[in-house]
C-alpha cells in the first residue's frame, strides 16, 4: 500500500499520502482541544490512535474516518501513545507519570504500576525488533519494561531503570534533572538492546538499554541549547545513521552511531513560512520506501527532504498552531484572506490555492502575552492592524511583511479592532471600558468614548464612515458620531444606545448595502439585527436570530446579497440567515 504521513494540527488530524505533490486523503475531526499524540496500529491497517487536551483517548478507522473507541484517561492527558508490536489491540498510554495499557478489543484498562510515584514520564517507544520490550523515559531516566509473550507488562516487570548522568555543569539536584529529562527515545530498528536517548540538555547518548544496569556506549556531540534540541530518528536504508533536528533551526545535522560528532547537515532551504518567523523542525520521520525525510515544521508546514538529492522533493504550507480569532478578506483583492490566531502570528492565504503565502510574528517572542484576538485590512489593501491581549495595536505592512509601528492606547487587553473605510481613523475596543479612536499615521489617540463595561467589538458604518458602533460587556450597543480628525478634541455628542440583547455584546457589523442595518453578536447565544433611523436616530423593529446553542461570536454580511447574513458560534456551527 502507499506510504501514508500522519500531521496532527489544533484540532483536527489529517493522512495525506506521499508523493510529487501530496493531496490530503483524510480529515479526523471533531477534537475540541489540541491533539497531543498519534499512533499508527502495526497490526492493522488504517488504524489510528490519538490524544487530546481533553483526555480522551480515541481509535480511529481511518479509511472511513470513523471512530471506532474511545477511553478517558483517568489522570492527565497522555503524551505519548504507543501500540503493542506484538499483540493486537493492545495501546500502551502514557500520563503524567502513569503507565496504562488498553486492550481495545476486549475494552478493558489495566493500570501498569511500573514506575515510580513521583516519575513524570515523557515519552516511550515499542522495540520493532524486539517486539516485547517498552523503553519509557522520565526526569532523569529510563526505564526498560519486558512484556514477555502476553505484550501486556504487569507490576513489576520493569528489567531496567537506568539513571541518565548529567555532565552539563547544572548548579542544582533539580536543574540537572532537568536537564537530563528524555525528550524522545529510539530503538536502533536492526538491533535488539540498542536505543538513542536524546534529552533536554542537548546531549544525545546509545545506549543498552537490556542489559543489566544499562550501559552508555556512546555520548554524542551536545547540540546548543539555544537551538532547542527537539529530537531524533534513525534514518532508513542507512544502518547506523541518524538524525537530529531542533525547534529553533531548519538546519538538521546527521550521525553516524560509532562517531561522536555529526557527519553532515541538511539545510532544509525553501522550507518554512514565505515570511520572516523563526522556523524550526518539530518532528522527523523517515518514510519507508522512499527513504526521504518527512518533517514537520513549527509553523505548520511540513515537507519531504532526500538526502540523496539534497533538496526538498515536495512541500505543503502549513496553517496557524493555535485557535483563529479573526479573519477577514482584502478590500482590493477578493482572493486574499488575512487571518490572526492565538498563536501570535497573522497569516495572508490565497483562496483559490487555500495555501498560506505568508505569516507575519506581530511580536517578537511567542508568548501568552502575543494573542491576536482581531485585524482589519487598510482600505488600500496594503496594510493591517491587529490588536492583541498585550493591549497593543499593530500596523502590519504587507510589502516588506513586517510591523511598522505599535502602540497601547489602554491599560488592557484590545479585543477589537477596525480600519476606517475612509482611511485616517483606526477603532479599538478595550477591556478597560474605552474605545478609542488612533490617528493611522502614528497611532495616536484622538479620542475617547468610555462605556459602562469593557467594550468588544467595534465596526465603521461603510455608507457612513463617520459612524461607530462599538459592543459592550452591559449587553448594549453604542453608536458614536466621529468628528472629523480635523477636529480631534471637540466634545463628542451622546451616543446612540441600541438595546436587545441580555449578554455580553462580542461582535458588530454593519450592513454594506442597507443603510443603518447592524448586526450584533452576544454570549447570549444570539445574533440580532437592528435597523437603526438615520433620521431619528432610535431604533426599528430589532430581530433575535435564534438557534445558536452557545455563544455566538462570528458575524458577516454578504457583500452582494441583501439581507443575506452568516454568524458563528462556540457550538461549532455556522448558519445562514
Amino acid at each position: 500500500p502507499d506510504t501514508v504521513v500522519l500531521l496532527a494540527s489544533l484540532s483536527s488530524a489529517c493522512a495525506p499520502r506521499s508523493g510529487s505533490a501530496p493531496p490530503v486523503e483524510r480529515v479526523l475531526t471533531g477534537f475540541n482541544k489540541t491533539v497531543l499524540a498519534l499512533a499508527w496500529s502495526p497490526l492493522r491497517d488504517n488504524v489510528l490512535a490519538t490524544a487530546d487536551g481533553e483526555k480522551f483517548v480515541r481509535v480511529w478507522d481511518v479509511e472511513r474516518e470513523i471512530e471506532l473507541a474511545r477511553r478517558e484517561a483517568t489522570a492527565a492527558a497522555p503524551s505519548a501513545l504507543v501500540w503493542s508490536e506484538c499483540r493486537r489491540g493492545l495501546l500502551y498510554m502514557l500520563a503524567a507519570g502513569v503507565l496504562q495499557a488498553w486492550d481495545v478489543e476486549a475494552g478493558k484498562t489495566h493500570v501498569l504500576r511500573a514506575l515510580d510515584s513521583n516519575a513524570v514520564a515523557l515519552c516511550m517507544e515499542m522495540s520493532a525488533y524486539n517486539k516485547r520490550y517498552l523503553a519509557v523515559g522520565a526526569k532523569g531516566f529510563v526505564y526498560v519494561l519486558d512484556g514477555k509473550d502476553k505484550g501486556l507488562p504487569g507490576r513489576g516487570e520493569v528489567i531496567n531503570k537506568i539513571e541518565l548522568n548529567a555532565d552539563d555543569g547544572a548548579s542544582s539536584d533539580k536543574a540537572a534533572a532537568n536537564a537530563v529529562t528524555p525528550l524522545c527515545i529510539r530503538w536502533d530498528p536492526l538491533g535488539a538492546n540498542y536505543a538513542l536517548v536524546a534529552v533536554k540538555s542537548g546531549a544525545i547518548f546509545l545506549y543498552d538499554l537490556v542489559s543489566p544496569g544499562g550501559m552508555q556506549l556512546m555520548a554524542f556531540q551536545k547540540q546548543p541549547a539555544s537551538l532547542g534540541l527537539r529530537g531524533i530518528a534513525w534514518a532508513r536504508g542507512m544502518p547506523g545513521t541518524f538524525v537530529s533536528f531542533c525547534e529553533r533551526t531548519l538546519t538538521v545535522r546527521s550521525w553516524n552511531a560509532s562517531q561522536p560528532a555529526p557527519i553532515g547537515t541538511a539545510k532544509l532551504a525553501g522550507a518554512g513560512s514565505a515570511a520572516a518567523v523563526a522556523v524550526g523542525v518539530s518532528h522527523c520521520e523517515f518514510l519507508p520506501q522512499s527513504g526521504e525525510m518527512v518533517c514537520a515544521l513549527s509553523d505548520g508546514s511540513c515537507l519531504a527532504w532526500s538526502f540523496e538529492q539534497g533538496r526538498v522533493t515536495w512541500s505543503a504550507s502549513g496553517g496557524h498552531t493555535e485557535t483563529v480569532f479573526g479573519a477577514e478578506i482584502c478590500p482590493t483583492d477578493g482572493d486574499m484572506l488575512a487571518t490572526c490566531s492565538y498563536d501570535g502570528t497573522v497569516r495572508l492565504w490565497d483562496a483559490r490555492t487555500s495555501c498560506s503565502t505568508a505569516t507575519i510574528r506581530v511580536s517578537e517572542h511567542a508568548s501568552t502575552d502575543a494573542v491576536l484576538y482581531g485585524l482589519s485590512w487598510s482600505p488600500d489593501g496594503a496594510q493591517l492592524v491587529t490588536c492583541a491581549n498585550s493591549g497593543r495595536v499593530s500596523v502590519l505592512d504587507l510589502d516588506g511583511a513586517r510591523v511598522v509601528r505599535s502602540r497601547a492606547p489602554g491599560k488592557g487587553p484590545t479585543l477589537g479592532v477596525a480600519w476606517c473605510p475612509a482611511g485616517g481613523l483606526i477603532a479599538a475596543g478595550s477591556d478597560d471600558g474605552v474605545a478609542y479612536v488612533l490617528e493611522d499615521k502614528e497611532l495616536k489617540t484622538v479620542f475617547r468614548f468610555k462605556h459602562p463595561g469593557s467594550t468588544c467589538g467595534v465596526d465603521w458604518n461603510p455608507l457612513r464612515p463617520a459612524q461607530l458602533a462599538v459592543g459592550c460587556r452591559d449587553a448594549n450597543i453604542y453608536v458614536w458620531d466621529v468628528p472629523p480628525l480635523a477636529k480631534a478634541g471637540v466634545t463628542v455628542s451622546t451616543p446612540r444606545k441600541v438595546t436587545g440583547h441580555n449578554a455580553r455584546v462580542y461582535g458588530v457589523r454593519w450592513s454594506p448595502l442597507v443603510d443603518g442595518l447592524l448586526l450584533s453578536s452576544s454570549d447570549d447565544k444570539t445574533a440580532r439585527v437592528h435597523q437603526l433611523e438615520q433620521a431619528e436616530g432610535v431604533l426599528s423593529g430589532p430581530r433575535a436570530l435564534v438557534g445558536h446553542t452557545q455563544k455566538v461570536r462570528a458575524l458577516r454580511w454578504h457583500p452582494e446579497v441583501p439581507y443575506l447574513a452568516v454568524s458563528g458560534s462556540w457550538d461549532s456551527s455556522l448558519r445562514l440567515w
